[in-house]
Parts: C-alpha cells; structure tokens; sequence
C-alpha cells in the first residue's frame, strides 16, 4: 500500500471499522492455501515413510523372496503361509514367490502344493530381503489301503 492510500487517524475517530481499509479477504485465502499445501506434505511424508524400508526396521519386518520347483526342477505354483501369522502368498507361474512383513527372527514358511506341504526354515532381519534360492517341493505319495 502507498503511503498516499494509508488510513490516517480521522479514519479511526469511531473506533475500528468492522473491515480495515484494503483488507479484501485475500490474506485468509492465502492462509488457507499454505496450511493445505503443508497438510499435504506432511501426509505425502507420512507415505513415503510407512513405505520405506525404515518402517520396516522400526516395525522389525522384512521380506522373503524365493523359487519353489518340484522333482523335475520345473517351477511350481504353490501357496506360502507363514505360521503363526496371517500372512501368505502365492507363487507365479515361473515359481517365485515374495513374502512381505514377515516378523524379524528365526521363522518358517510353509509352502502348500497338491494336499501336501513343507516347512523351511528362514532367519528374517527386519528391513532386509531374504532370498532363500531355489526350494525343491518333494511331493509325498501316501499308499492307499
């Protein structure tokens, strides 16, 4: 504002004017604006955080990635649990699987294929992908009586 436009004091004999001179609104809006804009980084970084492997050391969480293939070498597509946990997955169809947000420490999987199944053990670190290779899937014959 010039100093031309400013209020002079004869403006003010009444007291204040329910609306001061030049005051158009435009300073609320603006306000609005940066306290969305800073809503929106501070969600935005929540996000990134939850995402980022920090989260999961935090958590104490991690990953394990693998292959499962049967006698022949031939990939397979089975079901992962791992117990005690509700966490599972499934292979695609060249036999890989990945595990996330297996609890850190001394685990298993236990990998599910036509009525049988087969528990491998896995160390988890949290933050960290275990990759446990190739796991041969021997199915079991039960004879019939």
């Amino acid at each position: 504002m010039a100093y031309e436009d400013s209020p002079s004091l004869e403006n003010f004999e009444q007291g204040l004017p329910e609306e001061l001179p030049g005051s158009d609104g435009n300073h609320k809006s603006l306000w609005k604006v940066i306290v969305a804009l800073g809503v929106l980084v501070l969600v935005l970084g929540a996000v990134n955080f939850l995402k980022s492997g920090t989260m999961a050391k935090i958590r104490g969480t991690g990953k394990v990635q693998g292959v499962i293939v049967n006698e022949a070498e031939e990939p397979i597509q089975a079901e992962i649990f791992v117990p005690g946990t509700t966490i599972s997955a499934k292979t695609d169809q060249a036999g890989r699987f990945e595990v996330v947000g297996v609890p850190s420490g001394e685990r298993s999987i236990v990998v599910a294929y036509a009525g049988s199944a087969w528990e491998y053990p896995v160390q988890v670190l949290a933050g960290e992908v275990v990759n446990m290779g190739k796991l041969h899937f021997m199915t079991t014959v039960v004879p019939e009586d």
